[in-house]
């Protein structure tokens, strides 16, 4: 965010409008198909090279950093469809927060953000 506040702020918007189409997995079938490498990338390809300049700007890869979050979208939809704490944690990033309330959004702990 220090290093280029503008294209770190659009990928964020790229990650929660991941978010948004992000459905819970239903059935083992749909695990193999979803969670497939190739299909966590399907839709990211092009964008992978238009963030790539940030990969150096900090220390994980913008393909990592898809990936995982994909992943953990994934991960909390299907323990329960209505659970938004990762898009709180994205929006928190994404916003003027500062360390205290990202790590708060992140562990569940403290007051909330209003």
């Amino acid at each position: 965010m220090h290093e280029d506040r503008t294209k770190t702020q659009s990928f964020l918007d790229f990650l929660l409008g991941v978010w948004e189409r992000t459905s819970p997995v239903r059935s083992r079938e749909q695990q193999q198909d979803v969670l497939s490498v190739d299909a966590l990338f399907q839709d990211s390809q092009r964008l992978i090279s238009e963030y790539e300049a940030l990969s150096s700007k900090g220390e994980y890869s913008i393909k990592f950093l898809i990936l995982l979050a994909k992943l953990l979208m994934i991960q909390e939809k299907t323990n329960l469809e209505t659970a938004y704490m990762f898009k709180k944690l994205l929006e928190a990033l994404r916003g003027k927060g500062n360390i205290f309330s990202v790590v708060s959004r992140a562990s569940q702990t403290g007051r909330k953000n209003k």
